[in-house]
């Protein structure tokens, strides 16, 4: 560029929940934080579609140890900031992982992904008997 000056751009500023999640139970103490910002244009990340990346960040304390331990995620969604805000967002995730842990249990008891039964009306037949 002829001697003319770039311009950085700002960084971006993350939308962030204003008061973490906290949540107790099965002797621990979860904190959970989102933070989501918006990235088109300059920010435009390398993913199809991507609009939002978001950063959710885990502490849990537990009480049996006394110790605190930290997760941090990074996610990406085609969801602008109007569609979901970042409390929509914390709230989705949580309920993925609700389902999750469903399939975990199913999956550890039942040992359902080792069924060979994959067509017709077998699997969802073989499901209910399991329960």
């Amino acid at each position: 560029m002829d001697g003319e000056p770039c311009a950085a751009a700002a960084p971006p500023v993350p939308r962030c929940i204003c008061s973490p999640c906290w949540i107790s139970g099965h002797g621990r103490y979860d904190i959970r934080r989102l933070q989501a910002v918006t990235c088109t244009g300059p920010l435009a990340l390398d993913f199809p579609h991507a609009t939002q990346a978001l950063r959710i960040r885990r502490r849990r304390f537990n009480q049996s140890t006394g110790r605190w331990s930290t997760v941090t995620v990074y996610a990406i969604t085609n969801l602008t900031a109007a569609q979901a805000s970042p409390a929509d967002l914390a709230d989705w995730l949580r309920g993925h992982w609700a389902i999750e842990a469903l399939h975990h249990i199913r999956d550890t008891t039942y040992a359902e992904d080792a069924s060979c039964l994959r067509t017709g009306n077998a699997p969802r037949a073989m499901a209910t008997l399991r329960r």
